[in-house]
Protein backbone atom coordinates (compact mmCIF):
# COMPACT_ATOMS: atom_id res chain seq x y z
CA UNK A 1 0.00 0.00 0.00
CA UNK A 2 1.19 3.55 -1.02
CA UNK A 3 1.58 5.68 1.89
CA UNK A 4 1.55 9.53 1.51
CA UNK A 5 3.40 11.73 3.52
CA UNK A 6 3.10 15.50 4.29
CA UNK A 7 6.29 17.61 4.07
CA UNK A 8 7.15 19.51 7.32
CA UNK A 9 6.11 23.25 6.03
CA UNK A 10 2.47 21.79 5.14
CA UNK A 11 2.70 19.97 8.71
CA UNK A 12 3.25 23.06 10.44
CA UNK A 13 0.80 25.29 8.68
CA UNK A 14 -1.97 23.10 9.35
CA UNK A 15 -0.97 22.81 13.05
CA UNK A 16 -1.04 26.74 12.96
CA UNK A 17 -4.12 27.37 11.61
CA UNK A 18 -6.12 24.63 13.75
CA UNK A 19 -4.40 26.48 17.15
CA UNK A 20 -5.96 29.91 15.86
CA UNK A 21 -9.20 27.96 15.49
CA UNK A 22 -9.07 26.56 18.82
CA UNK A 23 -8.23 29.99 20.22
CA UNK A 24 -10.77 32.27 18.75
CA UNK A 25 -13.40 29.52 19.25
CA UNK A 26 -12.62 29.39 23.15
CA UNK A 27 -12.38 33.31 23.12
CA UNK A 28 -15.60 33.90 22.08
CA UNK A 29 -17.38 31.12 23.90
CA UNK A 30 -15.73 33.30 27.63
CA UNK A 31 -16.93 36.12 25.92
CA UNK A 32 -20.09 35.32 25.37
CA UNK A 33 -21.03 34.06 29.27
CA UNK A 34 -18.83 36.52 30.92
CA UNK A 35 -19.45 40.10 28.97
CA UNK A 36 -22.39 42.47 28.37
CA UNK A 37 -22.89 43.87 24.84
CA UNK A 38 -22.44 47.42 24.86
CA UNK A 39 -25.66 49.09 23.97
CA UNK A 40 -26.41 53.11 24.11
CA UNK A 41 -29.70 52.19 25.71
CA UNK A 42 -30.45 52.87 28.87
CA UNK A 43 -32.32 50.39 31.23
CA UNK A 44 -36.05 51.62 31.64
CA UNK A 45 -37.58 51.34 34.84
CA UNK A 46 -40.44 49.62 35.61
CA UNK A 47 -43.62 51.02 35.41
CA UNK A 48 -45.89 51.26 38.90
CA UNK A 49 -48.93 49.00 38.64
CA UNK A 50 -51.67 51.25 38.77
CA UNK A 51 -54.76 49.86 40.78
CA UNK A 52 -58.40 50.75 40.71
CA UNK A 53 -58.99 53.26 43.59
CA UNK A 54 -62.58 51.79 44.35
CA UNK A 55 -61.24 49.16 45.91
CA UNK A 56 -60.12 51.12 49.08
CA UNK A 57 -63.50 53.20 48.65
CA UNK A 58 -65.38 49.58 48.59
CA UNK A 59 -63.87 48.38 52.33
CA UNK A 60 -64.51 51.72 53.90
CA UNK A 61 -67.79 51.61 52.54
CA UNK A 62 -68.54 48.25 53.89
CA UNK A 63 -66.24 48.48 57.10
CA UNK A 64 -67.71 48.41 60.53
CA UNK A 65 -66.73 50.64 63.84
CA UNK A 66 -63.55 49.39 65.23
CA UNK A 67 -62.19 47.65 62.32
CA UNK A 68 -58.72 48.16 61.39
CA UNK A 69 -58.26 48.23 56.76
CA UNK A 70 -55.13 47.12 56.02
CA UNK A 71 -54.28 48.16 52.28
CA UNK A 72 -51.80 46.35 49.87
CA UNK A 73 -48.77 48.55 48.92
CA UNK A 74 -49.46 49.90 45.81
CA UNK A 75 -50.44 53.13 43.81
CA UNK A 76 -54.20 53.60 43.76
CA UNK A 77 -55.89 56.07 41.16
CA UNK A 78 -59.39 57.45 41.65
CA UNK A 79 -61.38 59.91 39.47
CA UNK A 80 -63.01 61.06 42.66
CA UNK A 81 -62.33 62.00 45.70
CA UNK A 82 -62.00 58.62 48.93
CA UNK A 83 -64.71 59.56 50.70
CA UNK A 84 -65.58 58.45 54.85
CA UNK A 85 -68.62 59.56 56.18
CA UNK A 86 -70.20 58.74 59.71
CA UNK A 87 -67.97 56.72 61.04
CA UNK A 88 -66.51 55.81 64.15
CA UNK A 89 -63.47 54.08 65.19
CA UNK A 90 -61.67 53.08 62.00
CA UNK A 91 -58.12 52.75 61.69
CA UNK A 92 -56.36 53.13 57.70
CA UNK A 93 -53.09 51.10 58.05
CA UNK A 94 -51.56 52.11 54.68
CA UNK A 95 -47.94 51.29 54.21
CA UNK A 96 -46.17 51.58 50.46
CA UNK A 97 -49.92 52.82 49.83
CA UNK A 98 -49.14 55.67 47.12
CA UNK A 99 -53.15 57.14 46.50
CA UNK A 100 -54.10 59.69 43.66
CA UNK A 101 -57.09 61.51 42.86
CA UNK A 102 -57.27 62.92 39.04
CA UNK A 103 -59.73 65.86 39.85
CA UNK A 104 -57.46 68.71 40.68
CA UNK A 105 -60.25 70.81 42.08
CA UNK A 106 -61.03 68.26 44.47
CA UNK A 107 -59.97 66.84 47.21
CA UNK A 108 -58.36 63.66 47.72
CA UNK A 109 -59.82 62.68 50.64
CA UNK A 110 -63.02 63.79 52.87
CA UNK A 111 -63.30 62.55 56.11
CA UNK A 112 -67.14 64.39 57.79
CA UNK A 113 -69.17 63.34 60.12
CA UNK A 114 -66.72 60.59 61.85
CA UNK A 115 -64.91 60.40 64.98
CA UNK A 116 -62.06 58.39 66.25
CA UNK A 117 -60.76 57.91 62.82
CA UNK A 118 -56.22 56.88 62.34
CA UNK A 119 -54.87 57.21 59.08
CA UNK A 120 -51.17 55.94 59.16
CA UNK A 121 -48.38 56.03 56.89
CA UNK A 122 -49.24 56.20 53.04
CA UNK A 123 -49.02 58.81 50.44
CA UNK A 124 -51.71 60.72 49.18
CA UNK A 125 -51.69 63.30 46.42
CA UNK A 126 -53.34 64.63 43.55
CA UNK A 127 -52.31 62.78 39.96
CA UNK A 128 -50.78 65.46 38.66
CA UNK A 129 -49.76 68.09 41.38
CA UNK A 130 -49.26 72.01 40.00
CA UNK A 131 -46.72 74.36 40.68
CA UNK A 132 -48.59 77.49 41.21
CA UNK A 133 -51.92 77.70 43.17
CA UNK A 134 -54.08 76.88 40.12
CA UNK A 135 -56.67 74.68 42.42
CA UNK A 136 -59.15 74.77 45.15
CA UNK A 137 -58.86 70.85 45.90
CA UNK A 138 -56.38 70.00 49.50
CA UNK A 139 -55.48 66.79 50.04
CA UNK A 140 -57.44 66.12 52.93
CA UNK A 141 -60.72 67.39 53.56
CA UNK A 142 -61.90 67.07 57.67
CA UNK A 143 -65.50 68.64 58.12
CA UNK A 144 -67.50 68.25 61.17
CA UNK A 145 -65.23 65.57 62.78
CA UNK A 146 -64.20 64.60 66.40
CA UNK A 147 -60.28 62.74 67.15
CA UNK A 148 -58.79 62.19 63.71
CA UNK A 149 -55.26 61.24 63.48
CA UNK A 150 -52.89 61.43 60.91
CA UNK A 151 -49.33 59.54 61.88
CA UNK A 152 -46.54 58.99 59.01
CA UNK A 153 -48.46 60.12 56.17
CA UNK A 154 -47.03 61.91 53.29
CA UNK A 155 -49.20 64.88 52.34
CA UNK A 156 -47.84 66.24 48.49
CA UNK A 157 -50.77 69.07 47.98
CA UNK A 158 -51.50 70.19 44.12
CA UNK A 159 -50.56 74.15 44.69
CA UNK A 160 -53.29 74.18 47.87
CA UNK A 161 -53.65 72.94 51.16
CA UNK A 162 -52.37 69.90 52.39
CA UNK A 163 -55.04 69.18 55.32
CA UNK A 164 -57.94 71.21 55.90
CA UNK A 165 -60.47 70.95 58.55
CA UNK A 166 -63.61 72.83 59.78
CA UNK A 167 -65.61 72.31 62.88
CA UNK A 168 -63.20 69.62 63.51
CA UNK A 169 -62.36 68.65 67.66
CA UNK A 170 -59.56 66.95 68.59
CA UNK A 171 -57.45 66.88 65.46
CA UNK A 172 -53.47 65.01 65.77
CA UNK A 173 -50.97 65.30 63.00
CA UNK A 174 -48.02 63.33 63.87
CA UNK A 175 -44.69 62.21 62.36
CA UNK A 176 -45.81 63.50 58.69
CA UNK A 177 -44.76 65.15 55.96
CA UNK A 178 -46.25 67.74 54.37
CA UNK A 179 -44.62 69.15 51.17
CA UNK A 180 -45.47 71.51 48.12
CA UNK A 181 -48.95 72.65 49.58
CA UNK A 182 -48.32 76.04 47.88
CA UNK A 183 -51.03 78.04 49.66
CA UNK A 184 -50.83 76.20 52.93
CA UNK A 185 -49.65 72.75 54.89
CA UNK A 186 -52.66 72.67 57.29
CA UNK A 187 -55.65 75.07 57.45
CA UNK A 188 -58.17 75.19 59.96
CA UNK A 189 -61.49 76.89 60.67
CA UNK A 190 -63.66 76.76 63.74
CA UNK A 191 -61.05 73.78 65.19
CA UNK A 192 -60.31 72.94 69.02
CA UNK A 193 -57.68 71.16 70.58
CA UNK A 194 -54.90 70.67 67.31
CA UNK A 195 -51.78 69.03 67.89
CA UNK A 196 -49.05 68.99 65.23
CA UNK A 197 -46.42 67.15 66.77
CA UNK A 198 -42.51 66.22 64.99
CA UNK A 199 -43.80 66.42 61.38
CA UNK A 200 -41.88 67.61 58.39
CA UNK A 201 -42.84 70.83 56.48
CA UNK A 202 -40.95 71.40 52.91
CA UNK A 203 -41.69 73.94 50.13
CA UNK A 204 -45.29 75.51 51.52
CA UNK A 205 -46.48 78.47 50.73
CA UNK A 206 -46.86 78.99 54.51
CA UNK A 207 -47.09 76.11 57.04
CA UNK A 208 -50.10 76.99 58.65
CA UNK A 209 -53.50 79.48 59.34
CA UNK A 210 -56.12 79.44 60.97
CA UNK A 211 -59.62 81.05 61.82
CA UNK A 212 -61.82 80.92 64.75
CA UNK A 213 -59.89 78.27 66.47
CA UNK A 214 -58.71 77.39 70.31
CA UNK A 215 -55.92 75.54 71.98
CA UNK A 216 -53.94 74.76 69.30
CA UNK A 217 -50.69 73.43 69.68
CA UNK A 218 -46.94 73.03 67.23
CA UNK A 219 -44.09 71.19 68.87
CA UNK A 220 -40.80 69.53 67.28
CA UNK A 221 -41.64 70.46 63.76
CA UNK A 222 -38.63 71.43 61.02
CA UNK A 223 -39.98 73.63 58.18
CA UNK A 224 -37.73 73.76 55.09
CA UNK A 225 -38.19 75.98 52.53
CA UNK A 226 -41.21 77.33 53.73
CA UNK A 227 -42.66 81.08 52.85
CA UNK A 228 -44.63 82.65 55.50
CA UNK A 229 -45.06 80.75 59.20
CA UNK A 230 -48.36 81.15 59.70
CA UNK A 231 -51.00 83.44 60.78
CA UNK A 232 -54.28 83.59 62.70
CA UNK A 233 -56.83 86.07 63.26
CA UNK A 234 -57.48 84.30 66.60
CA UNK A 235 -55.34 83.78 69.50
CA UNK A 236 -52.43 81.75 68.93
CA UNK A 237 -51.30 79.22 71.99
CA UNK A 238 -48.31 77.72 72.10
CA UNK A 239 -49.25 75.64 75.49
CA UNK A 240 -52.19 74.35 76.53
CA UNK A 241 -53.74 75.83 79.66
CA UNK A 242 -54.14 72.14 80.69
CA UNK A 243 -51.71 69.68 79.05
CA UNK A 244 -52.53 66.98 77.02
CA UNK A 245 -50.46 64.21 75.82
CA UNK A 246 -52.05 62.70 73.05
CA UNK A 247 -49.39 59.56 73.20
CA UNK A 248 -52.04 58.27 75.42
CA UNK A 249 -54.68 58.45 72.51
CA UNK A 250 -52.98 56.33 70.25
CA UNK A 251 -54.60 53.19 68.57
CA UNK A 252 -53.97 49.95 70.86
CA UNK A 253 -52.22 47.27 69.44
CA UNK A 254 -55.99 45.48 68.80
CA UNK A 255 -58.37 47.93 68.90
CA UNK A 256 -60.70 46.03 66.52
CA UNK A 257 -61.25 43.58 63.72
CA UNK A 258 -58.69 43.61 61.08
CA UNK A 259 -59.56 43.58 57.92
CA UNK A 260 -56.71 42.56 54.50
CA UNK A 261 -58.11 44.16 51.12
CA UNK A 262 -57.19 41.37 48.89
CA UNK A 263 -54.41 42.07 46.68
Amino acid sequence: MKTHRLCPTLIGLLANVFLVFSINAASTGRDALLTTPKTDEKPQAAKPVILEGQRIQAMIDHAHDGDVLRIPPGVYVMDIPLKMEKKSDLTLLCKGVHFQTRDLMAPVFIIKDSENINIIDGHFQHLEPLGEYQCDGPVFSVINTKNIRFMGTQINGCGAVGIAASKTRNLLVFQCHLHHNTFSAITLSGCRDVDVFNNLFENNGQTYNASGCRHVRMQGNQVIQTGKGYWDTTEFQNVYKQFRDPLKEMPKENPGKEINIPE
